[in-house]
C-alpha cells in the first residue's frame, strides 16, 4: 500500500472523527433535544408500568341486574358483582319498578351512556347450580363504547369467578354469551373504528403541521420589526390553520359518508366536534413551534406529546388526566353524537373540555411569546 493511500486514509479517518465530535458536541449543547431523547423512553415505560394498576383501580362500570330468581345464590352473585362494578338491581328499586319494568328500563337505557351492561338472572339459576352444577346468565353489553364494553366484560367475569370461589363451587359452570347492543353491523373497519381513527388522524395532522408554523417561518422575524404585536402572531397562526382544518374535516366527513359510517346525530354537531379536535391540535402545535429553536425540536415535541397522549388515552386511562386529553373527549363525543344520536347539549361537558384545552394552549403560547427575547 502506497504512502499516499495511507495518508489519504488517515486524513479521511481524521475528518470523520472530527465530524463525529462536532455532531456530538452540537447534540449535547441542544438541551431540548437531549431532554426529549432521554425522557421519551423513560416516560413511556414508567407511564405504561404505572398505568396497569391505575387502569383497573379507577374504572367505573355501571351494571344493572334483573334478578328473576331471588334465591340465596342469586343474591350472593349480586353482592360478588358489587365488589367490582357499580350494581343496581331490581331489588334496589323495587318500590319504583317491577322486575319486568326494570328490564324494559334497562333495554332503553343501555344505548345511552348511563350503564355499560345489564345482566338477567333467570328463574332457576340457583336450583340449576345446586342440582346440576351448571346454570346460565344473560349478559347484554353496550356495543358503542369499546373501552367500556371491554371493561364491563372483564369485571363481570371477575365477579363470577369471585362468586364461585366464595361459594366453593369452582367446578360449577356458569354459561353466558355477552350480547352486544345495539346490534351494529359493520361492513368495514372504518365503520367500527371511526371515532378513534378520525380523532387521531385530524388531531395528529393538525398538530404536526402547526409545529412548523413558527419555527419554520423565516420572514416572520422581519415582520416583527414592524408594529406587529407578538400576540397577533399566535392569533393569526391559529386562525389560518383553523380555516384549513375546515376543508380537511369536510373531506373527512365526505369519506365517512362514502364508506357508510352511521351518523344518527346532526351533521353540523359532528363537524363542530371534529373542528374543536383540530383546534386543540393546532393550538398545541403552534405552542410547540414557538418553544422550539429548530424544526427538529418541534418535530420531536410533536412525537413526544402525541405518543404520551395516545398511551394515556388507550391504556392508562387515569380519570384525573382523561378530561384534559383531546383524543379522549373527541372519541367519546363523536361516538355519542354519531352512533347514539345525542345532541351537543347532552355532551356539553366534552365540548367544554375541548374548548378549555384550546384556551390553555393558546394562553400559554401568548404568555411565552411575550417573554421570549429572540424569535425564530
Amino acid at each position: 500500500m502506497s504512502e499516499n493511500v495511507i495518508k489519504s486514509m488517515k486524513s479521511r479517518r481524521s475528518r470523520i472523527a472530527s465530524l463525529i465530535r462536532k455532531e456530538l458536541s452540537t447534540l449535547f449543547k441542544d438541551k431540548i433535544s437531549m431532554f426529549i431523547l432521554f425522557i421519551i423512553p423513560v416516560v413511556m415505560i414508567v407511564t405504561v408500568g404505572a398505568g396497569e394498576v391505575a387502569a383497573t383501580e379507577y374504572i367505573d362500570v355501571d351494571v344493572w341486574v334483573i334478578d328473576f330468581d331471588n334465591t340465596y345464590d342469586s343474591n350472593r352473585l349480586i353482592e360478588s358483582l358489587r365488589k367490582n362494578v357499580t350494581v343496581t338491581s331490581n331489588w334496589d328499586v323495587q318500590d319504583q319498578y317491577t322486575a319486568e319494568e326494570f328490564l324494559d328500563k334497562a333495554k332503553e337505557t343501555l344505548p345511552t351512556t348511563l350503564i355499560a351492561a345489564y345482566i338477567i338472572i333467570p328463574e332457576g339459576f340457583g336450583y340449576n347450580l345446586t342440582e346440576y352444577g351448571k346454570t346460565s346468565l344473560e349478559v347484554h353489553v353496550d356495543s358503542i363504547d369499546f373501552i367500556s364494553a371491554l371493561a364491563a366484560e372483564l369485571l363481570i367475569q371477575l365477579g363470577l369467578v369471585q362468586f364461585q370461589l366464595e361459594s366453593f363451587s369452582v367446578e360449577a359452570e356458569i354459561f353466558y354469551f355477552p350480547e352486544m347492543q345495539p346490534e351494529l353491523s359493520f361492513s368495514n373497519l372504518l365503520q367500527a373504528g371511526a371515532p378513534s381513527i378520525v380523532s387521531i388522524v385530524l388531531f395528529a395532522t393538525a398538530n404536526l403541521v402547526a409545529t412548523q408554523s413558527v419555527v419554520g417561518d423565516i420572514p416572520l422575524k422581519r415582520l416583527l420589526t414592524t408594529p406587529l404585536y407578538r400576540s397577533e402572531v399566535v392569533v393569526a397562526k391559529n386562525l389560518a390553520y383553523s380555516i384549513v382544518a375546515v376543508f380537511q374535516i369536510i373531506i373527512s366527513l365526505g369519506l365517512l359518508k362514502a364508506f357508510n359510517v352511521p351518523i344518527y346525530g346532526l351533521f353540523i354537531d359532528v363537524f363542530l366536534i371534529l373542528w374543536l379536535c383540530s383546534m386543540t391540535g393546532i393550538s398545541l402545535g403552534v405552542l410547540f413551534s414557538t418553544v422550539s429553536k429548530t424544526r427538529l425540536q418541534a418535530a420531536q415535541m410533536f412525537l413526544f406529546g402525541f405518543m404520551i397522549m395516545l398511551i394515556i388515552t388507550l391504556m392508562v386511562r387515569s380519570p384525573f388526566v382523561l378530561p384534559f386529553l383531546p383524543l379522549e373527549q373527541t372519541q367519546v363525543a363523536f361516538s355519542n353524537v354519531a352512533y347514539r344520536g345525542m345532541s351537543l347539549l347532552q355532551i356539553i361537558d366534552r365540548i367544554l373540555y375541548l374548548i378549555l384545552d384550546t384556551a390553555i394552549f393558546f394562553t400559554i403560547n401568548i404568555i411565552y411569546l411575550r417573554r421570549k427575547k429572540e424569535f425564530v
